[in-house]
């Protein structure tokens, strides 16, 4: 396999970080002319999830937030997947820019969550990790 193989995952884990992204604008009526300055702001999954929260009245759970996060913390402006290998992905010290993926259990992750999103949706209200399973 060629050492570029790894670049086939960058289209599932884009479209999976702007379903995120997507579901975040839809349920927060996000409208660009209305944010201003934040317009910096329309990719930042933290900033969306905020905005969420502030609308909710109340926070995601945490795993919500966690699953939000992991993609918030490779890809903070929305470009590393979408430009594979023209964008530099965020490093820490403990990742140094290699992960292990496991996509079933991803595929899994997204489901639960694109459900919780759809509750929102719907005016239902949000459940539990566990009561998901």
């Amino acid at each position: 396999m060629s050492s570029g193989a790894y670049m086939l995952d960058y289209g599932i884990f884009y479209n999976y970080r702007h379903a995120i992204e997507l579901y975040l604008k839809v349920i927060i009526e996000f409208d660009p002319e209305k944010e201003g300055e934040n317009y910096k702001k329309w990719h930042d999954l933290l900033w969306l999830t905020e905005k969420l929260e502030d609308q909710l009245g109340e926070s995601l759970p945490d795993w919500m937030k966690d699953r939000i996060d992991d993609f918030y913390q490779i890809d903070p402006k929305g470009e590393a997947f979408r430009y594979a290998g023209k964008i530099k992905m965020q490093a820490s010290s403990d990742n140094h820019k290699e992960f292990w993926v496991d996509l079933r259990q991803l595929k899994i992750v997204m489901s639960f969550l694109c459900q919780e999103f759809e509750r929102i949706l719907q005016g239902e209200p949000i459940v539990a990790w566990h009561q998901l399973l």
